[in-house]
């Protein structure tokens, strides 16, 4: 099988190293190489300190491989892994917490409040950390260079607001209309939320299984902990394994719908779309099912799709929400390896 695509390449080699190692630290149990103190505490720092430090390297590598010279953004990822070591940190030890009093209940109700926590927190870090401007009530422009970033979808509080990245701006203004007409479809329509609600059910029963069998374990905080990421990220494998066949259905019955409306400028932002993502249209059709939550250009302009049920995006919207989980895999999938901003925003098409 020949992977033309780098960003691809790289999706694949990055998730493949995450997996091996956690597989490997499962079967072989290093978690007593984190006892370096005689204080939990510490030691559980130093194991999430190690969690995302170790795959450093591929981070930096990754974006000099993907990014243009003017764009490589070493800056933005050490921050970007500033904010997810700061945010595990603060999981872990809410989840050890839940643990030490053998409560499942309590943890149940940590898997509903932690990832509304993360959505709303998503919103906020873009409105602090970002520079962005309002472009009307129910949307704001992103004003950064990165042509990687797609049209997207944030909560604030009760509301959900569109993002646009500034490069659709220098886009026909018709363009910029019919794609801002796609994404209120989706929230006037509960579209995303229906998503992102699937997505946080599904983490909720299987997580709340994994917490459960790890229960009956009797581990003490180091080896809870250790065992938990280990096992949130092979589970993240396989959501994005499975779950990308209903993601592009539910993108696909979207197509059918703003192509039946105007099918010119659907065919001409389908073309903005590529040139600023992948740039490679004529996919092989099993690389295709496997690796891409989106369907192909051609795929998309045909738009051949059934009624059954689809969720648009919920294969990245879940690996995203599994961070309250302390997965990592969100930042190494195909789209996000090496683009940091893809950490917090990930392509929602």
């Amino acid at each position: 099988m020949n992977f033309k695509n780098k960003k691809l390449s790289f999706g694949i080699l990055y998730i493949g190293l995450i997996v091996v190692l956690c597989m490997a630290g499962l079967f072989y149990d290093f978690s007593s190489l984190f006892k370096i103190s005689n204080h939990q505490t510490l030691n559980i720092i130093f194991f999430i300190f190690f969690l995302n430090v170790i795959f450093l390297p591929f981070d930096f590598l990754s974006d000099k491989a993907l990014n243009s010279i003017k764009k490589i953004t070493f800056k933005k990822i050490l921050l970007g892994k500033f904010f997810i070591l700061i945010t595990f940190l603060i999981f872990s030890f809410i989840l050890i917490t839940i643990y030490e009093k053998k409560n499942l209940y309590l943890f149940v109700f940590y898997c509903f409040i932690s990832q509304i926590f993360l959505l709303i927190l998503q919103g906020k870090i873009i409105k602090i950390f970002l520079n962005t401007e309002q472009f009307s009530k129910d949307s704001f422009v992103l004003k950064t260079s990165e042509e990687y970033l797609t049209f997207n979808i944030v909560f604030s509080l009760f509301k959900q607001m569109i993002v646009i990245p500034n490069h659709w701006l220098k886009n026909d203004d018709k363009n910029l209309k019919f794609h801002l007409k796609r994404f209120n479809i989706y929230i006037k329509e509960k579209i995303y939320l229906k998503s992102v609600c699937v997505a946080s059910i599904i983490n909720l029963i299987t997580y709340s299984f994994i917490f459960y069998y790890l229960l009956d374990r009797n581990h003490d905080s180091l080896a809870f902990i250790y065992n938990f990421t280990l096992i949130s990220n092979i589970i993240c494998f396989f959501y994005i394994l499975i779950l990308p066949q209903i993601s592009k259905k539910g993108i696909l019955m979207i197509d059918k719908r703003m192509k039946n409306e105007n099918e010119l400028l659907f065919q001409e932002n389908l073309e903005i779309f590529e040139r600023n993502q992948d740039k490679n249209d004529n996919r092989n059709k099993f690389v295709e099912m496997i690796f891409y939550p989106v369907p192909s250009t051609k795929s998309r302009m045909n738009c051949e799709v059934s009624n059954s049920f689809g969720y648009p995006n919920i294969s990245r919207i879940i690996i995203f929400l599994a961070s309250c989980f302390l997965s990592i895999i969100f930042k190494g999938v195909h789209g996000n390896a090496g683009k940091p901003l893809n950490w917090l925003l990930p392509p929602s098409e």
